[in-house]
């Protein structure tokens, strides 16, 4: 629902952000309706643009909206985030090889738990990796 929103407001060419938890719209033109969803959809819209910004921090690549999030951390190798809904998510890892479409591996990190819960789970083995890599440099060096 709020994906499906924020698209709208997209191709409305209604701009959305956040700043010190206020919503800030940048706009030629908007209707009251428009305005009125928005204003009822605040908190909502509050949430999940931070949840983005957290997001692009950590290093992944958003899709429509916060629907699909995407971290590559090797040559074929990747991590995603769906949103089942406004409120669940799944989180997986998934290895494919040169050229194929289809995952060869396939690692299920989360299932139909709450975003925030599968978010922490994700960046949790991003925190990992970052950790081998670090081990791994400093082994090399020795």
């Amino acid at each position: 629902m709020i994906s499906n929103f924020l698209h709208y407001l997209y191709h409305l060419d209604i701009y959305i952000s956040v700043s010190n938890e206020k919503l800030r719209l940048k706009y030629k033109n908007i209707n009251k309706e428009t305005k009125l969803k928005i204003k009822q959809l605040k908190p909502l819209l509050i949430k999940r643009l931070k949840e983005n910004d957290e997001a692009i921090e950590k290093g992944f690549i958003i899709y429509r909206y916060g629907d699909l999030y995407e971290f590559r951390y090797g040559l074929n190798s990747f991590l995603f985030i769906e949103r089942l809904d406004d409120q669940k998510a799944s989180a997986w890892r998934a290895n494919y090889r040169q050229g194929d479409d289809k995952p060869y591996k396939v690692k299920l990190i989360a299932r139909n738990v709450p975003f925030n819960e599968a978010f922490e789970q994700a960046s949790s083995f991003i925190n990992w990796l970052y950790r081998m890599d670090g081990k791994r440099s400093t082994a090399c060096k020795n």
